[in-house]
């Protein structure tokens, strides 16, 4: 094959003989060291378009003949590309392939810009997959508890309001972390957080603990994480040194105020919160998960409830009418009518958000 020296005049002249689909321009300056240009083509659009030229390198290794792509011309001068093409013939002379040593430059720089990601990745990142993963796994008002506890906040409350409590939402506890590194989410920064929130708020705070702690957990287990998470950030030791121990409740009703409760419960004015109120004690489930009850799940006739499990999906409560007498508390109810919700909210036509009488 003919050779010439480079030059930018030659290379912009060179075009592909029409009858092959790709020429050399073979340069006499660096062994091995060509122009390759393909030929023109039409666009998509038919617009037609000049071949490709760039800057290639060939050689022999092992008998075989490689063929190493360097670079676009409009991108390399002829002296880098000279450069580039002594320095692959210098590999051959070692016996080694400069198209696997390129491989395995391109896949070192891979390594490092997917280390230095991994070094920057949020808790706010992690925390997202976290969700999303356990999301199939999870109740609904477990998945709103967790979602609760890393909201931003500042939003117009759409619903009443406690006594002392500001228009405008406050973010959850877990959101002042979302923005850390999660390679810098160790325990002396869990302390850190965890100290005023246990201060402001401790019952919310064990909840948010106990969910970063089980966060922390399943980043440990995933190995996109390992080396970057601090599993022990939050261990039991600070839960036990900062959060108030939990004191046993003495709220409970006892069976003397039994007769009284009930008295004074059929004595609210609102039907829906009466017969919620007493449904509620006479099957003891959870507040949320009667409030969604809806009467295909009430079977009136073998005297059972299905109920929505947070935790454990659709459970059967059996025979709770013919035990309890609730079903004289439903039977009170007069909305039936009109939504397929049991306890329905007065002018919503949906479930009763709150068992309040306001």
């Amino acid at each position: 094959m003919a050779r010439i020296k480079l030059t930018a005049g030659r290379i912009a002249d060179f075009k592909c003989d029409a009858s092959k689909p790709q020429s050399f321009l073979w340069d006499s300056e660096a062994p091995g060291l060509s122009v390759r240009v393909t030929r023109d083509r039409v666009d998509h659009e038919g617009k037609p378009r000049e071949g490709a030229k760039s800057y290639i390198f060939q050689g022999r290794l092992a008998g075989e003949v490689i063929r190493v792509t360097i670079g676009d011309v409009r991108s390399w001068s002829i002296d880098q590309a000279r450069s580039e093409a002594r320095s692959m013939h210098m590999l051959l002379d070692q016996n080694i392939d400069p198209r696997q040593e390129k491989a395995d430059k391109l896949a070192a720089i891979e390594v490092k810009r997917a280390d230095t990601l991994r070094a920057d990745l949020t808790v706010g990142e992690a925390w997202s997959a976290y969700i999303a993963a356990r999301t199939p796994k999870w109740g609904s008002r477990h998945l709103l508890n967790h979602q609760n506890l890393a909201k931003a906040g500042g939003e117009k409350r759409k619903r009443g309001r406690r006594p002392g409590e500001s228009e405008i939402t406050v973010s959850g506890p877990i959101y002042s972390l979302l923005s850390f590194r999660l390679a810098d989410l160790d325990a002396k920064a869990a302390q850190k957080w965890l100290e005023p929130e246990a201060a402001h708020a401790p019952t919310q705070a064990a909840q948010a603990f106990r969910a970063l702690r089980a966060f922390l957990s399943w980043c440990g287990s995933r190995d996109e994480y390992k080396g970057l998470v601090h599993v022990d950030a939050c261990d039991r030791r600070l839960g036990r040194e900062t959060l108030p121990k939990q004191k046993p409740k003495t709220d409970s009703l006892q069976r003397e105020q039994l007769p009284g409760w009930f008295a004074e419960v059929g004595k609210i004015g609102n039907p829906v919160i009466s017969a919620y109120l007493q449904t509620l004690l006479l099957i003891g489930s959870r507040r949320e998960e009667l409030a969604t009850l809806r009467w295909e799940d009430i079977d009136f006739r073998w005297g059972s409830i299905t109920i929505h499990d947070k935790v454990e999906g659709k459970r059967h409560a059996v025979n709770p009418f013919a035990a309890t007498g609730a079903e004289i508390a439903i039977n009170r109810f007069v909305g039936r009518c009109g939504t397929n919700f049991t306890f329905l909210s007065s002018g919503l036509g949906r479930n009763a958000p709150e068992p309040t009488l306001t």
